[in-house]
């Protein structure tokens, strides 16, 4: 039998190589379980309160997702006078609101959020994208909170903090029109 001497200083460097590529699969894997642990997901609601001398309506916005939300794209579709209007503020509304409540005489309260494109959301926090209540010692009308449902859409695109796993919430179902997010 034939004895095979192996140099030593091929061991260590068939050992060294090896490491270095078991450190660059671990760097890799790692790499993909972070992205995946951070994934970002969006829920809508709208709230609606009613009582004769007090009605509201609210658009929520809460990060349910594991990571936090990036908005890289936010639009405010808005049906003013027949026309769909895009924007990023409620401003078309608001000043429709204010017009309908130089009739009405109610204390109208109005507050919307200064959520843009490259804002965060943490997971698990809530935001007020936009609220409207009415309040009078008589009877409010149901007008405000039908006029914001019938004709305010809201479009919050969003994605990862790495940039990827990206998704698109809207509020309503069928859309208004339909949306497409601007590349990030």
């Amino acid at each position: 039998m034939k004895k095979v001497k192996v140099s030593y200083d091929y061991l260590a460097l068939f050992v060294a190589v090896l490491v270095l590529f078991l450190t660059v699969w671990e760097g890799y894997e790692t790499r993909q379980h972070n992205r995946i642990s951070v994934v970002p997901k969006l829920n809508l609601d709208i709230k609606v309160q009613s009582s004769n001398n007090n009605k509201s309506i609210s658009y929520h916005v809460e990060s349910t997702g594991l990571g936090p939300v990036k908005v890289v794209d936010f639009a405010v579709l808005y049906n003013h006078n027949g026309k769909v209007v895009q924007s990023n503020d409620f401003n078309y509304l608001v000043t429709d609101l204010h017009g309908m409540n130089e009739k009405l005489k109610i204390n109208l309260d109005l507050a919307s959020s200064n959520i843009d494109v490259g804002s965060f959301i943490s997971p698990g926090e809530q935001e007020v994208l936009f609220k409207a209540s009415g309040k009078s010692k008589t009877e409010v009308p149901d007008v405000i909170n039908k006029h914001v449902r019938d004709t305010l859409d809201i479009v919050i695109c969003y994605c990862s903090v790495y940039d990827d796993q990206c998704g698109q919430a809207q509020f309503t179902n069928p859309p208004v029109i339909k949306y497409q997010c601007k590349s990030h």
